[in-house]
C-alpha cells in the first residue's frame, strides 16, 4: 500500500505511475499474507521544475528602421514544444499569426504599416512541464 495516495494512479500496486506536481516522498508499506508480518519503504520523487519555459513579453515596440526595437516577439527561456502566436487589432481583425518561437511582427499587416496605437496578443505555449495560454496588450510606437 503506497502513501500518500493522490498523485499515484493507483496505491495498491507494485509499480504505480506517480505525477506529483512538487517532490514527494512516498511510503509503501508491503504485508506477507501468509506471515502477516510487514515491512515498510520510502522513496522520494523529485520533481525539478527547469523544464518550464519562461517568458519575456515586451510592452511596446519601435518598427521605424533604425534596426533598434523593430520587430516585436515574445523571448522564451527554455524549451517549447507548441508555439502559438495572434495579434490583433483594435477593431478584432487579426494582423499576425505564427506557430514559429522565433518569428517576430514587424508592425505590418498585408505589407502595410500599421498605425501607432494598441494592440492585443494570446499566445499558447506547451513546455516539457505544462501549457501556458496568456493574453494582454502591447503598443505600436511610430
Amino acid at each position: 500500500l503506497w502513501q500518500p495516495a493522490a498523485t499515484l494512479n493507483s496505491n495498491s500496486i507494485v509499480n504505480p505511475l506517480a505525477t506529483p506536481t512538487s517532490t514527494t516522498l512516498y511510503t509503501v508499506t508491503g504485508t506477507d499474507l501468509v506471515t502477516k508480518c510487514a515491512a515498510t519503504d520510502t522513496v522520494t520523487v523529485f520533481v525539478n521544475k527547469s523544464g518550464e519555459a519562461k517568458y519575456f513579453i515586451p510592452a511596446a515596440f519601435t518598427p521605424n528602421g533604425d534596426r533598434i526595437n523593430d520587430c516585436w516577439k515574445i523571448s522564451i527561456l527554455g524549451k517549447v514544444t507548441m508555439f502559438e502566436l495572434f495579434i490583433y487589432n483594435r477593431f478584432g481583425e487579426l494582423v499576425f499569426y505564427t506557430i514559429d518561437a522565433n518569428t517576430c511582427w514587424d508592425g505590418t499587416f498585408k505589407g502595410k504599416a500599421q498605425n501607432a496605437g494598441n494592440f492585443v496578443y494570446t499566445f499558447k505555449a506547451k513546455n516539457l512541464c505544462r501549457e501556458d495560454a496568456r493574453k494582454g496588450n502591447l503598443l505600436l510606437i511610430r
